[in-house]
């Protein structure tokens, strides 16, 4: 009887220390942000491509070029960063950072930044956006090799990509369909491999930014515009995202909100974003579980969610605020059109910069 007390007590003392160890795990993840801030050079502000870990900011330029961030992801200990660079003549260079080591992706003089960064079995993924809306023979790298996803003659940009198990790539992004009419530009897409999947009809502008494949399912987020190709005029952008091809609308099409990240954790879809609020001028922050709108501020000031990841049971999204509201502090004051880089974790904001430079978090990753 003494030997099966004994038993239990060491069962219980094993699932006592598992739950500790199993939170001390969980309180020792670290966070990662990337993004920018500015500094003064030669009496201009320029952007210094930085990314901050557990509040600590890493500068990875230095501030005499504008250079930002845009995505970062953590693999073995080693940091990744994308984003770009300036050249001396002004051009965006795709550029990412391994553990603070540059490596520029060319792209014959054409303006571009590197918008999306991804490491599957030591492969490393990253995609472009096209400033210029010029014809490239890039859409994304692989390993700093070229790969095109264009049929014919088009222009594309991937904003999103995203590697399975199996190693099929997928990339989200938007067509110019070139109507010419300046009325209708861009259909959201997505491309399997190489094959195209456009998700919107010709009737709508339209934007995929983010991707996420969960299984055998391919989560997609962007916006459609209620602009109508045969009358209509601008009312709105309705934010969506769409689970194997099919549409969710997460608003209606009399508000403007723009979706930016998507994230999916134990069958929860997890969706980022802002609304701009045009009678009153302010943008706000906010993000959507399963189709519930979580907003993020008051709604008084400016911000955005630039960027949403699910770890365990807590919610952390990367954006910016302006808490100023005075339109006249705005226009005239040293600081007051400086934006604070931050994130929210579970809905509490901690603060990345202060108002003295301008600054924006726009990715985040938790390892």
């Amino acid at each position: 009887m003494g030997k099966i007390r004994s038993g239990k007590k060491a069962f219980i003392l094993f699932i006592i220390i598992t739950l500790a160890v199993s939170e001390l795990v969980k309180a020792q993840s670290s966070v990662y942000v990337a993004g920018y801030e500015t500094k003064k050079y030669r009496d201009m502000d320029v952007s210094v491509a930085k990314y901050w870990k557990n509040g600590n900011p890493i500068s990875l330029t230095d501030g005499k070029e504008s250079a930002y961030c845009k995505s970062i992801t953590v693999e073995n200990g080693d940091v990744f960063v994308a984003g770009a660079t300036t050249n001396s003549d002004g051009i965006s260079i795709p550029t990412y950072w391994k553990n603070e080591s540059p490596t520029v992706l060319n792209t014959n003089g054409i303006s571009a930044f590197a918008n999306c960064i991804i490491l599957k079995n030591s492969d490393v993924y990253v995609s472009i956006q096209n400033k210029e809306w010029k014809l490239m023979d890039v859409d994304y790298w692989k390993n700093d090799i070229p790969v095109s996803l264009k049929q014919e003659q088009d222009i594309i940009n991937v904003n999103s990509i995203f590697v399975d198990k199996n190693n099929i790539v997928y990339a989200a992004g938007n067509h110019n369909i070139g109507t010419g009419d300046g009325f209708i530009n861009t259909r959201a897409a997505y491309w399997k491999g190489r094959k195209e999947i456009v998700l919107s009809d010709t009737g709508h502008n339209s934007d995929a930014t983010s991707i996420f494949v969960n299984e055998t399912d391919i989560y997609i987020a962007g916006c459609e515009s209620s602009q109508s190709k045969t009358g209509g005029y601008l009312e709105g952008f309705v934010a969506t995202y769409w689970k194997n091809g099919n549409a969710i609308h997460l608003t209606d099409k009399k508000s403007y909100n723009f979706v930016t990240s998507i994230f999916v954790s134990n069958g929860d879809v997890y969706v980022a974003g802002y609304e701009r609020k045009k009678e009153a001028g302010t943008e706000v922050a906010k993000y959507w579980k399963n189709g519930t709108e979580i907003q993020l501020t008051d709604g008084l000031g400016y911000s955005r969610a630039n960027s949403i990841f699910v770890n365990g049971n807590d919610v952390y999204v990367a954006g910016e605020i302006n808490p100023e509201t005075d339109i006249q502090k705005l226009a005239f004051s040293d600081t007051g059109a400086n934006k604070i880089a931050v994130y929210w974790k579970n809905g509490k904001m901690i603060a990345l910069t202060d108002k003295k430079n301008d600054a924006s978090a726009s990715s985040i990753f938790v390892k």
